[in-house]
C-alpha cells in the first residue's frame, strides 16, 4: 500500500478536476461502497454507478487507501468492491443466512451453464428450498416467511436480486456475481463440505439454535 500522504496528494489532484455533479456522485458512491460493499453491473439499479466507478477508478483508489481499504475492480465478474484486512465492517450472518449463501453459490455453480439470454443466473425459491432440504443442515422445514426475511437480507448485501414484494415458491431470483467473491470455491465439493460442516455442528456440540452469529 502506498504511503498515505502520496495517496492524499493523488486524490486531491483527481478530486480538483471534478465538476460539482461528479463530486456529488463520488460522495454518494463512497457511502454506497462502505455500506453495501459491492457495486454490480448486472444489477439494474447499479449500472450507472458501475460505469461511473469504471471511469473514475483513479479517484477512488487513493481515497480508500487513505482509510485503509482496498478498492477492487473484478473485471471478470464486472463488480467493484472494497475490502480491508483490519476486520472492520464485517457482516454477521445467522446460521440460516450462512447456509443460504452456500446453497446459492452451489446453484450459481450449477446454473452458469443455463444463463438466460441476458446473461443472468436465475433460480426459483422452490429450487432453493429443495437444496436446503437435501442439505439436511436443519431438522425442521423452514417457513416461506423465514426465507423471505433471509433473502431480503441477502439482497441488501447484493448476493441476490428480485423485485417481488411478496415471495412464494414460484418467485424467481437472480444470483449476482458477488456470490463468487463471498464464496470463492472453484469446486462444488468444497461448497458441499462447508454445508456438511454446518449440518454436523450439533453432533459436535455446536449451537443448535438456528440463529447463531456466523461470519
Amino acid at each position: 500500500m502506498k504511503d498515505k500522504i502520496n495517496s492524499m496528494e493523488e486524490f486531491e489532484e483527481q478530486f480538483r478536476s471534478l465538476n460539482d455533479t461528479e463530486r456529488a456522485s463520488f460522495s454518494r458512491l463512497v457511502n454506497v461502497l462502505t455500506n453495501q460493499t459491492f457495486v454490480v453491473k448486472d444489477k439494474e439499479s447499479d449500472k450507472d454507478d458501475y460505469f461511473f466507478l469504471r471511469s473514475h477508478r483513479d479517484l477512488f483508489v487513493p481515497f480508500f487507501e487513505m482509510i485503509d481499504y482496498e478498492f477492487v475492480y473484478d473485471q471478470f465478474n464486472e463488480v467493484f468492491y472494497i475490502r480491508t484486512n483490519e476486520n472492520r465492517n464485517r457482516v454477521r450472518l445467522n446460521k440460516f443466512e450462512t447456509s443460504l449463501i452456500l446453497i446459492l453459490r452451489q446453484l450459481y455453480y450449477l446454473k452458469k451453464k443455463e444463463v438466460t439470454s441476458q446473461g443472468k443466473t436465475m433460480v426459483t425459491l422452490e429450487e432453493i428450498m429443495e437444496k436446503v432440504r437435501t442439505s439436511q443442515v436443519f431438522k425442521d422445514e423452514k417457513k416461506i416467511s423465514v426465507y423471505d426475511s433471509a433473502l431480503r437480507s441477502l439482497r441488501r448485501y447484493k448476493i441476490v436480486d428480485f423485485v417481488a414484494t411478496r415471495i412464494d415458491e414460484n418467485t424467481t431470483f437472480q444470483i449476482l456475481p458477488p456470490i463468487q467473491i463471498v464464496v470463492p470455491q472453484d469446486k462444488l465439493e468444497d461448497i458441499v463440505s462447508k454445508l456438511n460442516a454446518l449440518r454436523n455442528e450439533d453432533a459436535e456440540g455446536g449451537d443448535a439454535n438456528e440463529n447463531p452469529d456466523e461470519d
